[in-house]
């Protein structure tokens, strides 16, 4: 299994190409739907990703300050 950091880092890298839901997340890493979400708030509260609303969906994108 790979390293928290590393499947964060994994994370950020498919974001920055485009923003993604965390079932897409998942499915692109192999991921379970649950350790992705709580992968992404741990980045989230970190301050590298933010949150979307579109179209009813949460998707989440890296956050350019």
């Amino acid at each position: 299994a790979r390293a928290e950091g590393e499947n964060g880092a994994e994370i950020l890298k498919i974001l920055r190409r485009r923003p993604g839901t965390a079932g897409d997340i998942g499915q692109a890493l192999g991921l379970a739907e649950p350790v992705v979400a709580r992968l992404i708030s741990e980045l989230a509260k970190a301050g590298g990703i933010r949150e979307t609303i579109h179209d009813g969906r949460k998707y989440y994108q890296i956050n350019k300050s």
